[in-house]
């Protein structure tokens, strides 16, 4: 009989289900960790109260707009409640486990049984059966910021410091990092905070002991601003710009863009996100910018069909020296030139021209970006010099603007406005643009080769 079961585990394991079975527990098991990990609304607070030699308190306190039951206290083992020590009422916010050996390290874990049958639970408590004095339990947790202000998508890392009754070092330094709401702001188990919606909520800082420090967290309303480059087709990609980062596919451009009309976004103008950023109007939250520097030749030539098969509108940011001396005899041209950008302004609607220097995007002889060399006095020459360009090609006059490179030196940024300049773009870190930028640097999310589906998906919500 044993051989035979043996045999039938044997089949059994090598079959699919098998495989099947062992994905579903792994999925289940790790939700299950998650869910106390990463979230305070699905959690209990307890910590350590007291502790003496041969005893500790633990304290919890009472669940907001949830009916309990009673509460159970529980010896811990890992991340898992184990052994039951005591069931007690509805009304009980301490429990003293007595009997303790000196010394010793104890887990512990409270769970608050609810009407309905449901349960919260706390995270684990850790504490050494310890008199006060002598104490390396954590009595105080202080994070190093209070508050965090993120734009939608930001995120920023948090760390904590630990200060015990005794004064000596904790016997675990470790801190949990939990998040009031996950839907506002999410936080890794090492600190790391995500934005995710507008909002407000609190990431609180756990030691072992229960003990919390807690830092405030606002995450504000983002615009999703685009910045491309280059566009080109699969031929052009292939023998013209294989080892450009920054110009990416026509087919991966139309599928981007796809995916901004199937999710409903509406394009707007530079001046249209001016206007939002002054409050002068509101926009739907599903709204994005959609820029290219460089008015590249490739771009100039691939994209403005897809941007009108899709209706959008665009803003194109000239070189003003570049698209001046670019050759129209050259087929595969690398900036576009007057005679370009005028045919697409006359042929698509919804396409703007604006500033990206006339002569300060370039790189000096060892290959620094040229404006670091620069001076204020430059950047205002500099400006003079592109108008002028504008005004005589008939191309408009740029009151918005990107920086070369996507830097934005303070004393560039100084030149910009005094210019005449009413905003002006860099490139961030991910996070959407939002109100509270600087005017003067705004974010936007560059799309490169390396941005993947899932990296655009994340931005287009």
């Amino acid at each position: 009989m044993g051989a035979f079961c043996k045999r039938m585990f044997e089949d059994w394991r090598g079959s699919l289900s098998f495989v099947l079975t062992i994905m579903v527990l792994s999925l289940l098991l790790c939700c299950t960790r998650t869910a106390f990990a990463s979230d305070w609304s699905d959690t209990l607070y307890a910590s350590v109260y007291s502790t003496s030699d041969k005893s500790i308190t633990l304290k919890w306190s009472n669940l907001t707009g949830k009916t309990v039951d009673k509460y159970v206290v529980y010896k811990a083992k890992g991340d898992k409640k184990g052994k039951k020590l005591k069931t007690l009422s509805a009304t009980a916010t301490k429990y003293k486990v007595a009997k303790l050996k000196k010394n010793k390290k104890y887990s512990f874990v409270v769970v608050a049984k609810l009407a309905g049958g449901k349960s919260v639970r706390s995270l684990v408590v850790n504490a050494k059966a310890q008199g006060r004095s002598k104490s390396r339990n954590v009595k105080k947790v202080t994070p190093k910021c209070s508050a965090l202000v993120l734009k939608e998508l930001g995120s920023k890392q948090l760390t904590a410091k630990v200060a015990t009754y005794s004064g000596k070092k904790a016997f675990d330094k470790k801190i949990r990092f939990v998040s009031s709401n996950s839907k506002i702001a999410k936080v890794s188990s090492d600190g790391h905070v995500s934005a995710i919606a507008p909002g407000t909520c609190y990431v609180y800082s756990v030691a072992h002991t229960g003990e919390i420090g807690k830092t405030k967290v606002v995450v504000n309303q983002g615009l999703l601003v685009l910045g491309y480059h280059g566009v080109a087709t699969d031929w052009e990609k292939q023998n013209l710009y294989p080892n450009d980062k920054f110009t990416i596919t026509l087919g991966t451009f139309e599928k981007q863009l796809k995916r901004l009309h199937d999710k409903g976004y509406k394009t707007i103008s530079c001046e249209e996100y001016y206007q939002w950023m002054k409050g002068k109007i509101s926009l739907p939250k599903r709204t994005v910018l959609i820029t290219f520097d460089d008015a590249r030749y490739c771009a100039v030539k691939n994209a403005p069909a897809v941007l009108k098969k899709y209706g959008m509108k665009s803003t194109w940011f000239v070189i003003g020296k570049r698209t001046a001396t670019s050759d129209g005899t050259d087929a595969h041209r690398y900036t576009a030139t007057v005679d370009d950008l005028t045919q697409m302004i006359d042929e698509y609607s919804g396409v703007e021209l604006q500033g990206h220097s006339y002569g300060l995007h370039d790189t000096d002889s060892v290959g620094k970006a040229l404006i670091y060399s620069k001076s204020y006095e430059d950047v205002l020459d500099d400006f003079s010099q592109l108008n002028s360009f504008a005004s005589k090609s008939g191309l408009g006059n740029f009151k918005y603007f990107a920086y070369p490179y996507g830097s934005d030196p303070e004393w560039y940024r100084k030149g910009v406005k005094d210019s005449g300049v009413k905003a002006a773009f860099g490139f961030g870190d991910d996070a959407l643009a939002a109100k509270t930028d600087n005017i003067y640097a705004i974010s936007r999310v560059g799309v490169r080769t390396t941005t993947t589906d899932s990296v655009f998906n994340k931005w287009v919500r």
